[in-house]
């Protein structure tokens, strides 16, 4: 794949549109969004940890190709040591302003989440805000299935959002981002972007992926596994 084209966010069409979310005027306009779609792009950010259990959101996105939204959670907590009171699945209660405004969309099973990797997302938004989110698309799992006795899972640089964007769309993303955010520093504009990214990307690989799901008739299979995914996700945190 040597003539990858460099992802630069200022460059996209559609633009990226996304908006940082510090108080509840913003958590309003989060609440109208996922009320209005019926799909939508989920992802999170948190301090980089072991064990699940240690593990805090600093950001919750959700978003779409045309529009994205970044929930800053140590705005609401307004300082580290009230954002590290996440934890054993109970929402503290500087966040219930949060719960209140993403709840409703990520528990309808009606609405289709589309991410990366998305039993991570389940586990920490469940362990550290108490929150159940199902009806998922998880692209990672997807490829694993379309790729099933063709590549090896342990395979290096593969199975990650920037190698199936690379595959799917020509795309070169760097992941650079993804380990420098903390639980004390200001969000930077890069690491907005970033985080805003992660809804929309999503959406170009769950194209790329349709073709061969409808190829190989694994419509079916591609349900199943992604139904499983909450199951999976309460025993690793049980």
């Amino acid at each position: 794949m040597a003539d990858l084209k460099e992802l630069i966010p200022a460059q996209m069409s559609p633009p990226l549109n996304r908006l940082l979310v510090k108080d509840q005027e913003g958590l309003d306009k989060v609440s109208v969004f996922l009320s209005r779609v019926d799909t939508f792009g989920f992802d999170t950010e948190t301090n980089i940890v072991p064990a699940f259990t240690e593990r805090k959101l600093r950001t919750i996105q959700v978003g779409n190709r045309d529009e994205q939204y970044v929930i800053d959670l140590l705005a609401f907590a307004g300082s580290t040591e009230r954002l590290m009171e996440q934890g054993w699945r109970t929402a503290p209660a500087w966040s219930q302003l949060i719960v209140d405004a993403i709840k409703p969309g990520l528990e309808d099973g009606s609405k289709l989440k589309v991410g990366v990797n998305v039993e991570f997302e389940y586990v920490v938004l469940n362990w550290c805000l108490g929150l159940r989110p199902w009806n998922f698309y998880d692209c990672y799992l997807v490829e694993k299935i379309l790729q099933a006795g063709k590549v090896n899972y342990f395979t290096k640089d593969f199975w990650g959002m920037k190698d199936m964007l690379a595959r799917y769309t020509g795309l070169k993303m760097s992941k650079e981002l993804q380990t420098s955010f903390d639980l004390e520093t200001p969000l930077t504009e890069d690491q907005i972007d970033y985080a805003a990214l992660d809804t929309r990307l999503p959406f170009a690989l769950r194209a790329g992926q349709a073709r061969g799901i409808e190829k190989y008739k694994l419509g079916r299979v591609v349900k199943i596994e992604n139904d499983a995914i909450p199951a999976f996700a309460e025993m690793h945190v049980n």
